[in-house]
């Protein structure tokens, strides 16, 4: 984990450095960025769901998709309270940044690093509802418009949506001849060898992506935002904590009850920094751009620093 975590660090600062002396410029953080969402990540969930099926998966899978559904409603209800003392589009943006977490680029990528291809596929399950929510709810506060059939259209035609939906179905309909034939890791090795490839960029270019997002702020400017410590404490080290309760009650209970690392992964991703489509969001909306930086700058280093605590307290819950 401590392994894990330093090049995770490494790389976002590398990524900072190579911003902030010009040797990657703007459009690299397009370009990358693109690369990641419509290749890397598709990849990387579709492969996951290359192995044999078992219904213990599929059962935790399952209830991981409620959990997220729960966790994710749960924060739009109670955010304006943890907000209360803020008003306007500084209210507005803090309660997103703390709904939306970063689990394309933060999150997945360590998510395969620590826990390989079940991991994955957990975590790709737990992004189908955290992307419809970012993509029609969070655009639609951001943006100040209604629903509209574009804006859905824009969610389920979603790469990595597609990607992990056409996987899971392969998943679990294999037992039919012809679906098993798109088990492309034992049919058609040829493709699934470059798909393992791109899938492997996953890691390396998130982390580097995140450092050059935070290559133009000031690491003593934003040590000096009270509001992004605020924040930082409340998305990095309470909600990942109230979650795990929450989880751990629920198995007691016997509501949708999850595995150990079901519970990982679903606290992980509750716990991860600020999303980068929220940051696109508030720069193309003109809502709190310098504050959404900081916030997003702070909670990285933050979620770096608490993370293998929050992994040590899951272990202990257990």
């Amino acid at each position: 984990m401590i392994a894990i975590c330093f090049s995770c660090l490494v790389l976002i600062l590398l990524g900072r450095e190579l911003g902030r002396r010009g040797i990657l410029k703007k459009d690299a953080a397009k370009a990358l960025s693109a690369i990641i969402m419509t290749v890397s990540i598709p990849c990387l969930s579709f492969n996951a769901f290359m192995k044999d099926f078992k219904k213990e998966i599929f059962q935790v899978g399952f209830n991981i998709f409620i959990w997220s559904i729960i966790l994710h409603l749960i924060l739009m209800a109670i955010s304006h309270l943890m907000y209360f003392r803020y008003k306007g589009d500084l209210k507005l943006v803090l309660r997103m940044l703390t709904i939306f977490g970063g689990v394309t680029v933060f999150g997945i990528p360590i998510v395969e690093a620590l826990y390989g291809s079940e991991g994955i596929i957990y975590v790709s399950i737990f992004s189908i509802s955290y992307r419809f929510f970012l993509y029609s709810y969070g655009y639609l506060k951001m943006s100040g418009t209604k629903v509209s059939v574009k804006n859905l259209k824009g969610v389920f035609l979603n790469p990595i949506i597609l990607a992990t939906i056409v996987g899971m179905i392969i998943w679990v309909g294999q037992s039919n001849e012809w679906i098993a034939y798109l088990r492309i890791d034992k049919t058609l090795p040829w493709l699934y060898k470059p798909s393992q490839y791109l899938a492997g960029l996953t890691s390396p270019l998130a982390w580097l992506l995140a450092g050059l997002n935070l290559s133009g702020l000031s690491f003593e400017k934003v040590l000096k935002c009270k509001v992004s410590w605020y924040y930082s404490f409340l998305k990095i080290v309470v909600v990942p904590l109230v979650t795990v309760v929450l989880l751990e009650f629920g198995n007691r209970i016997g509501f949708f009850p999850l595995s150990e690392l079901g519970i990982t992964v679903v606290t992980l991703m509750m716990g991860t920094p600020t999303a980068s489509i929220i940051i696109a969001y508030a720069t193309q909306f003109e809502r709190e751009e310098v504050i959404t930086s900081n916030c997003s700058f702070l909670s990285t280093m933050c979620s770096i620093g608490f993370m293998p605590i929050l992994i040590y307290i899951i272990e202990i819950l257990k």
